[in-house]
């Protein structure tokens, strides 16, 4: 019996040190470097945790492939102290998901954090962004996503600390989720702006995109793809900034009505102007139809006169946006017309 109890005893440490934030002995460290010298970390086995910025705040370039992270809450970045992390490396393997997920803040001040996925394939149990299930992160994190792949078994969740907000620009690569889906501000705030690379579902998942009060989702261009199996849920911001090749929409399975009541907000790319009646698809839903007369997203009040909703023809479960002015140079001939008929009626 006494044995027992020792083992409890000592499960019950070993839990408490992983919940309270606190580095136990055997992780994978990284600490130190400068914003001019960066550490050069390459990986290896990580006997179960990889930790980043734990005493210091740390900048350091990972590459190579980091394994055996299978411990709870694995990977820790900003412990109480800033990271600047590169990634350009593999972190876990195949199906071997970091339990716990891979935090880009984890606990503490991480306040000017930035992280940068460049390469590679990190398998995580979840992506959080701004503090995590079990503690709380205060300040800003910053993520860009310029190429490899984030490949989470249940979503990603960004700005978990109330106290907390993000930035993540996601311009090439795929980040994907099996179940649960994203959440764009948990209990912070913040935008994610993509323009090119994946956000999507995959192996037939499920999961639902919900963008919370207070933050913001924006695609910005043509290049990207949004695909969500299940429920889209807009209480916050989209924008959505057209290119001259257009804009990508997000594909998902239907809207949910009672967690609506956001608003869309339309944007043109510096120097752009569309034709007059171009239309523009924004949602497109596997099922659920659009009503214009009770849509339960609203179009931003900037957008008034320039731009309006329209269901596409003869496909009521998409969603479009018409822009309304003429271009300049219909304007122009409007102008020199207007001034034509005035000169004829002063020569009259």
């Amino acid at each position: 019996m006494k044995f027992c109890a020792v083992i409890r005893l000592i499960a019950f440490l070993v839990l408490a040190t992983y919940l309270a934030g606190t580095t136990p002995a055997w992780a994978r460290l990284i600490n130190g470097g400068t914003a001019d010298t960066p550490l050069a970390e390459v990986g290896g086995d990580c006997d179960g945790t990889l930790y980043a910025a734990t005493t210091v705040e740390t900048w350091a370039n990972l590459t190579g492939s980091f394994t055996d992270v299978g411990g709870w809450n694995a990977i820790r970045f900003g412990n109480d102290h800033a990271a600047h992390l590169n990634l350009d490396c593999n972190i876990g393997a195949g199906d071997a998901y970091a339990y716990g997920g891979i935090h880009f803040g984890y606990n503490g001040n991480v306040d000017g954090s930035t992280f940068t996925v460049n390469g590679g394939t990190i398998y995580a149990d979840r992506l959080f962004v701004g503090g995590s299930a079990s503690t709380t992160a205060t300040g800003k994190v910053t993520v860009v996503i310029t190429g490899g792949t984030i490949d989470t078994q249940y979503g990603v969740q960004l700005g978990v600390g109330a106290n907390s907000t993000f930035d993540v620009t996601q311009t090439g690569g795929t980040v994907s989720w099996k179940a649960n889906g994203v959440t764009v501000g948990v209990a912070g705030s913040g935008i994610y702006t993509i323009s090119g690379g994946e956000l999507i579902t995959t192996d037939d998942g499920t999961g639902a995109m919900m963008i919370s009060a207070g933050s913001t989702f924006h695609v910005d261009g043509a290049k990207a793809k949004i695909f969500v199996l299940n429920k889209f849920r807009l209480v916050g911001t989209a924008i959505f900034t057209v290119h001259p090749d257009g804009v990508s929409p997000l594909e998902v399975g239907g809207l949910n009505d009672s967690e609506q009541g956001g608003e869309i907000k339309m944007a043109l790319a510096p120097g752009f102007t569309p034709k007059q009646g171009a239309l523009y698809t924004l949602i497109d839903t596997d099922h659920t139809p659009f009503h214009l007369d009770a849509l339960p997203i609203t179009l931003s009040p900037e957008n008034a006169g320039t731009w309006e909703f329209a269901v596409k023809e003869g496909d009521y479960t998409v969603l479009q946006a018409r822009y309304l002015l003429p271009e300049p140079a219909t304007m122009a001939m409007l102008g020199l017309g207007m001034l034509g008929l005035m000169a004829r009626r002063r020569r009259s």
